[in-house]
């Protein structure tokens, strides 16, 4: 029974290792283990096998019979290693351009070039008016409406040369009115910054606002340089006559009230249009300033300074003493007595009969 399970096991391989139908076939059984192993060709001619083993002869394989059922499906082996990367396909159709994206940034500013030869100089000018330009510093008639300097708050500086002897003088000249059709003289404007807020309104971060400062030269073991104030000179032939030039030191006014305290200097006046010879002398008006309202105005403060001994105001007249008249009224006259006479102190003033005279104080 145990033959005919493996010779059935072993037709069964048959049909599975290809074997045709009327194939003859032969098999050699090894004596001892009773293992069956194929027959040669030339086994099957001799029905012979090698010494111990012996032939069996199975004649020809029959008629294959019926297939069984299939068997259940095994487990899934391993996943096998990646095969090598096939070739790579065509390069399919270009797709339409998508939209520009937004500008980056701009990147930082790159290190400055270094600077080329320079180039050869060119024909000297003929303008002998042309500014020249010598590293900082120019010289000769400058012709531009404006002087600015290079950046926010930077500082603007005119200097005159240092010399070897004397120092170069700055002068500073308005223009003077052409005679094709007469005009006025050129102003001079000096006028210091205004400060201001942050934002423009309001008290935030103000400053004090810029002063304008005329010093004189100091000096090396002499007097320190005089700064000298001084109007412009009248003609003779201005007029109508009693005309004068004036200097005025004006203290600045309070918003809209021009309530500032004032010194005038007056020039010397002609007395007659066309005489160079008669001039009637300038005066001098201290004045405080004018209040608004129900306010009290300004007064006019002499105050000696301090030390050791202290200052005094003192009153000093000159010439002839004029008589006393409405043109002249509240004048003070103070008059040195020599020796052995007193000093004498005067006002000029009206009494209640309208009478005008000198009026002793002392």
């Amino acid at each position: 029974m145990k033959k005919l399970i493996v010779l059935a096991m072993m037709l069964g391989f048959f049909g599975a290792t290809g074997f045709s139908q009327g194939q003859e076939i032969g098999l050699c059984k090894n004596n001892k283990t009773g293992v069956y192993i194929f027959a040669t060709a030339a086994e099957l001619k001799t029905d012979k096998c090698p010494n111990g083993y012996t032939f069996v002869d199975i004649n020809q394989i029959g008629p294959q019979g019926p297939q069984g059922p299939a068997g259940p499906t095994g487990a899934t082996g391993p996943a096998g290693s990646t095969g090598p990367q096939g070739t790579q396909g065509p390069q399919g159709v270009q797709g339409p351009a998508g939209p520009a994206g937004q500008t980056g940034a701009t990147g930082p500013a790159g290190s400055t070039g270094p600077q080329g030869p320079a180039g050869p100089q060119g024909p000297a000018g003929s303008d002998a008016n042309c500014v020249q330009l010598a590293g900082d510093t120019m010289t000769g008639a400058l012709n531009v409406p404006q002087i600015s300097s290079n950046s926010a708050g930077a500082s603007l500086s005119i200097s005159a040369a240092n010399g070897t002897g004397n120092g170069g003088p700055i002068n500073i000249t308005g223009g003077t009115a052409g005679t094709s059709s007469g005009g006025g003289g050129g102003d001079i404007n000096i006028t210091a910054g205004q400060n201001m807020p942050i934002g423009g309104s309001g008290w935030s971060g103000l400053g004090p606002c810029g002063n304008v400062n005329i010093t004189g030269g100091a000096g090396y073991n002499t007097a320190g340089g005089n700064v000298t104030i001084q109007s412009g000179v009248t003609s003779d032939w201005a007029s109508p006559g009693n005309a004068f030039s004036t200097v005025l030191i004006q203290g600045g006014p309070m918003g809209g009230v021009n309530a500032g305290g004032s010194i005038e200097v007056e020039g010397g006046h002609n007395v007659s249009t066309g005489d160079p010879s008669d001039a009637t002398g300038g005066n001098v008006w201290l004045n405080g300033g004018n209040a608004n309202g129900s306010y009290s105005g300004g007064s006019i403060i002499l105050a000696g300074g301090t030390g050791s001994p202290g200052g005094g105001v003192v009153i000093s007249t000159n010439g002839t003493q004029p008589a006393c008249s409405p043109s002249n009224r509240g004048m003070l006259w103070y008059i040195q007595g020599g020796a052995g006479v007193k000093d004498s102190f005067e006002i000029c003033a009206k009494d209640a009969t309208d009478s005008y005279a000198w009026r002793a104080l002392w």
